[in-house]
């Protein structure tokens, strides 16, 4: 069952930019302000979690990773690729960049190599 709920923080209710294929994609599974599966209903986090989560990393062969994990591992690919930790703190939610910067942006030693000595 989905739990409607107050969000964590005022930082936690925020736009964030997703592909334009995504927004195609989730425009038939979206309902009264929710994602929904294919009876209309809410998306539960675990039904999520057990039947598409746990499938994909399966399937792909891919190493699973927790989604706090993903979380990290999402915040430092974003860095990465703007060098913004503002921009980073905003897309992860954070009231401040020092939270984001210390937790969530671990720096690639071969990005920063690449981009001191252009290897």
């Amino acid at each position: 069952m989905a739990v409607v709920d107050k969000p964590k923080n005022a930082n936690s209710l925020r736009t964030i930019p997703i592909p334009k294929a995504l927004i195609e994609t989730l425009k038939n599974h979206y309902s009264k302000g929710y994602i929904v599966n294919a009876n209309g209903k809410p998306q539960c986090s675990m039904n999520f979690t057990n039947n598409k989560y746990n499938k994909f990393f399966e399937e792909t062969g891919i190493r699973k990773l927790s989604p706090h994990k993903m979380r990290h591992t999402c915040g430092t690919l974003l860095y990465e690729k703007c060098h913004d930790v503002f921009a980073v703190q905003k897309f992860l939610g954070h009231s401040n960049a020092i939270v984001t910067s210390k937790t969530y942006v671990h720096e690639n030693v071969d990005a920063l190599r690449k981009q001191l000595f252009d290897e």
